[in-house]
């Protein structure tokens, strides 16, 4: 099932530019344990002593990071944010009402998915500038094609923004440790994934293909089953994190290496106006500690009032203004 809460929306007259942030949340709870899931070590008794205050400020502090990357030329917010590691609706309720980003017309899509803690994956977009007329989950299938797998789903949302239309893919694939054999489980993720961007309905459309896939750009999964790189060699899709990762660039560092886990790949279609511009890696200073990682917020069980163990990231998409007929 896909939860989709809609908001009002009014028209934006192209040229213009907007961005897209990808971030893992490290962990976003609430502090109520849900029944058949493994969070209560998320709850006020539980092993993190997981209360109102760090919940409040964890809240604020996904609130800040998102308002960190707004243009202050043009007081612009990110169109368009996917997370990962968010539990559900209260969670992102809480995240948009928030006093930095209450006045941005806000509003999320979250799936509601097989993974045994209860996390899920979630669109959080304006409402000005995205408007959506299509929303689904993609159940990660086992090799039977039947059972799924206990992971996260993936989020397909199709929308519109000036006139062109996007469809949007979230995704928080299996790690190594719920592998029992390496990368099955991100096999089937990328599987579940390919089948779907092969659609030939969607062949004139647009992809942005995001998230934490818990594997880097050059893994084998990427280049020898995908066939992904920067170069656009899968039908136009391209990675925009490859040469960053080339350039030892990353977004959460494990035992002295970078690695480039949350990651954006996007195709243009064939009838767009539409140009993916620049990406980059958002370590603004409040994020990293004085070791230069990403300020993670909790280290064990501790809360150490960091904000994620990954840094997000943030591409800017530019529509030019479309020829008279």
């Amino acid at each position: 099932m896909v939860c989709i809460t809609i908001a009002g929306c009014r028209e934006h007259k192209a040229p213009f530019t907007a961005t897209i942030l990808c971030y893992n949340a490290e962990n976003l709870f609430d502090t109520i344990h849900k029944r058949g899931l493994n969070d209560s070590d998320f709850t006020p008794l539980g092993a993190y002593h997981y209360g109102t205050s760090i919940y409040n400020q964890r809240i604020e502090h996904l609130a800040t990071v998102i308002a960190s990357v707004s243009d202050n030329k043009h007081h612009s917010f990110p169109a368009l944010v996917g997370l990962a590691e968010v539990e559900n609706n209260t969670v992102l309720q809480s995240v948009i009402a928030h006093p930095l980003l209450s006045g941005n017309n806000y509003q999320f899509i979250i799936t509601h998915g097989n993974d045994k803690r209860g996390m899920n994956v979630a669109l959080v977009y304006d409402t000005t500038l995205f408007h959506v007329f299509n929303a689904k989950e993609l159940p990660v299938l086992k090799p039977n094609g039947k059972d799924t797998l206990n992971t996260r789903n993936i989020l397909k949302v199709s929308g519109t923004m000036s006139g062109d239309t996007f469809t949007v893919f979230v995704n928080h694939w299996p790690s190594h440790r719920s592998d029992s054999n390496g990368t099955t489980g991100r096999l089937l993720a990328a599987t579940t994934l390919m089948k779907e961007l092969e659609q030939p309905a969607l062949k004139n459309t647009n992809f942005i293909v995001l998230g934490d896939f818990n594997c880097n750009p050059d893994d084998s999964l990427l280049k020898n089953y995908l066939h992904l790189n920067d170069s656009g060699t899968n039908n136009g899709l391209k990675n925009l994190c490859t040469g960053l990762y080339a350039h030892g660039k990353g977004t959460e560092y494990y035992r002295g290496n970078w690695n480039f886990l949350d990651q954006v790949w996007v195709r243009a279609g064939l009838q767009t106006h539409t140009a993916f511009g620049g990406l980059k890696v958002i370590n603004s200073k409040f994020l990293t500690t004085k070791q230069g990682a990403p300020k993670r917020a909790f280290l064990g069980n501790k809360y150490t009032r960091g904000y994620s163990d990954h840094y997000p990231v943030l591409l800017q998409l530019t529509q030019k203004e479309k020829p008279a007929p």
